[in-house]
């Protein structure tokens, strides 16, 4: 897959994502037991943190910098939620959906950005490909 390509699929993925949300609403956003006890809240928490970890690791990349998220980098999963359930705890949705929407917007920029015309891995032929996306699995199907 091209980036143009990848770059339309994540937009139509946040397109039907964010239609998820509309349909939910709101007011319904707080309400536990989504995904055990979470709610769509804490998913759309969930996932702004990757979405803003995978943004300020590949801004850090284009300056030649290695970055470590200690909370996102552990080795244990259930660690990983809990602190970003943690970091969210008292955060207005309106905050949280709006912080949702502008690092969504950072990652199609920073992807933009990226040289050459893939993502993820190198293959035979030089252009970097990730092997998940290349396969047509969507960026929302990637994180499952």
């Amino acid at each position: 897959m091209n980036k143009a390509a990848f770059l339309d699929t994540m937009r139509a993925e946040r397109e039907r994502w964010e239609a998820l949300l509309a349909e939910v609403g709101e007011p319904r956003m707080e309400r536990p037991g989504v995904a055990g006890d979470w709610s769509v809240r804490d998913i759309v928490a969930h996932v702004t943190a990757y979405e803003r970890g995978l943004v300020e690791w590949l801004e850090a990349a284009s300056r030649g910098e290695c970055l470590s998220f200690p909370d996102l980098d552990h080795p244990d999963v259930d660690y990983r939620n809990a602190a970003i359930l943690r970091e969210n705890e008292g955060r207005p949705l309106e905050d949280i959906l709006l912080e949702s929407r502008r690092v969504f917007q950072r990652l199609l920029q920073r992807g933009a950005s990226v040289v050459g015309g893939g993502v993820g891995r190198p293959g035979a032929d030089g252009v970097v490909r990730d092997a998940a996306v290349e396969g047509g699995a969507t960026p929302l199907e990637v994180h499952r």
